[in-house]
């Protein structure tokens, strides 16, 4: 009996230490009602400051992860997202929260898992130079980059080699329900280098050389992982013009901008090598005129489609053949112009270009209509 009691205090107070005081619950409203109306800043400030008065309360980690999300933060949104469901994996939002941690790492341009975890755990692990290493609790994983990995949910020690490379050993907690990325970044061994190699030549070897060949040749602004690129190597030909830049190997979001052709956007995966990206620039005019003729072909199929209908109702059998045929042709037309005449949609996370990478993952493209 007296066991019991003591348990009940106990349990009793756990409760109350765990509730939030009065000045964090003011504070987290205020970041979620300043989210709701969309003053992204300020909500961002007020759940900060929740966080830091109750670090171990999940709900401010989890709306500033919306917060970054909104702002296209998306490793602030990934790491963010990740803190909420670490402090409370049994909470009525979790599915909300890891598909918010999902959509966050899918923008961000990283690998996912080809099947739904559940309650199992998955683990990528990158590092800033390509084919070193991974063992993972005693057994070997393969080689960086290494795609999403089923494991086992907690603690694991891995440990990273790679030759002319100081050995690394990280420590992750790997979570239900979402991909754990692992970034390790890996420090040249002093001992391994020959005396008579410079540190441009280190350098070299541990960056990829990408060449952006843009079709046709005109004027354009390249932008890498958001900032302008330098000028590059300029190569100029009859049919496109290619520029060549020295980048970590990895990710990168590659823009293209050039006046009178909409944007284009791709990420490519780069390791340490050359590799060519081709942008075909399309004209911005020319393809809202063929999605307007796309437009008119479709509202004048249906139209005709529904004369057609209206005639087969009335038994008159010549003309609704006639007008279903004109309406089919119409409908036909009008759908091709305009899948040709579809709108890039510069909010999407960019699909992989079309060039070999890492497991062969091409990503679909997104459109708006």
């Amino acid at each position: 009996m007296q066991l019991a009691v003591t348990l009940a205090v106990i349990s009793l107070a756990s409760s109350v230490a765990a509730a939030p005081s009065k000045e964090v619950t003011r504070e987290f409203q205020a970041g979620v009602d300043a989210f709701r109306l969309g003053k992204l800043a300020e909500a961002r400030t007020y759940l900060e400051r929740a966080s830091r008065l109750d670090p171990k309360l999940p709900g401010p980690h989890r709306f500033l992860a919306a917060v970054a999300q909104a702002e296209s933060r998306f490793p602030d949104c990934i790491r963010s997202a990740r803190t909420a469901i670490e402090l409370n994996p049994r909470s009525q939002e979790i599915a909300d929260t890891i598909k918010l941690h999902d959509d966050c790492r899918r923008a961000a341009g990283r690998p996912a898992y080809p099947q739904e975890l559940g309650d199992k755990a998955a683990i990528a692990v990158t590092t800033n130079v390509p084919a070193a290493t991974v063992t993972i609790s005693g057994l070997a994983y393969g080689a960086t980059p290494l795609e999403p990995r089923p494991i086992t949910v907690g603690s694991h020690d891995l440990a990273l080699t790679k030759s002319g490379f100081l050995p690394a050993q990280v420590t992750v907690n790997a979570l239900a329900g979402v991909v754990t990325d692992v970034e390790v970044e890996l420090i040249a061994d002093p001992a391994a280098a020959a005396p008579d190699v410079s540190t441009d030549q280190v350098v070299a070897r541990a960056t990829g050389q990408l060449v952006v060949a843009v079709r046709p040749p005109t004027s354009t602004r390249i932008v890498i992982d958001g900032t302008e690129a330098p000028s590059g190597d300029v190569h100029t030909g009859p049919e496109m013009t290619a520029r060549g830049f020295r980048l970590a190997p990895g990710v990168h979001v590659v823009e293209v901008e050039a006046p009178g052709k909409d944007l284009w956007r791709r990420r490519v995966q780069l390791a340490v090598e050359e590799r060519w990206v081709r942008a075909t620039l399309v004209d911005t005019a020319t393809r809202e005129r063929t999605r307007t003729r796309g437009l008119v072909g479709v509202g004048v199929g249906t139209a005709l489609v529904g004369v057609g209908i209206v005639s087969a109702l009335r038994s008159s059998w010549i003309v609704s053949g006639a007008t279903f045929g004109a309406g089919a042709v119409a409908l036909g037309l009008g759908t091709w112009w305009l899948v040709h005449g579809r709108r890039p949609d510069p909010t999407a996370a960019p699909p992989f270009a079309v060039v070999p990478v890492t497991g062969g993952a091409v990503a679909a493209r997104a459109w708006s209509w």
